[in-house]
């Protein structure tokens, strides 16, 4: 009982910092994903990839069709323009 006790103790002290971890979580990953997208521009810029490349990137982009993806879409647009 008191094993059971702990669990459920330990459960609700997880969905609580779960909160705050999943907000940390998603603000890693949209820094990550911005920082690929802004590499992949540099690249671009220094002729390291081909266009066709680049143009499958946005193409990738594009057909996500979420906010995120379409703000990086124009992130990446607007960096090698």
């Amino acid at each position: 009982m008191l094993q059971k006790c702990q669990e459920v103790f330990n459960e609700k002290e997880y969905n609580k910092n779960s909160i705050n971890s999943s907000l940390e979580e998603e603000k890693k990953r949209r820094f990550k994903i911005m920082s690929n997208i802004q590499f992949i521009g540099e690249l671009f810029i220094r002729k390291m990839i081909t266009d066709k490349l680049l143009v499958n990137c946005m193409d990738l982009l594009i057909s996500y069709n979420t906010e995120d993806s379409i703000e990086n879409f124009l992130i990446l647009f607007k960096k090698v323009a």
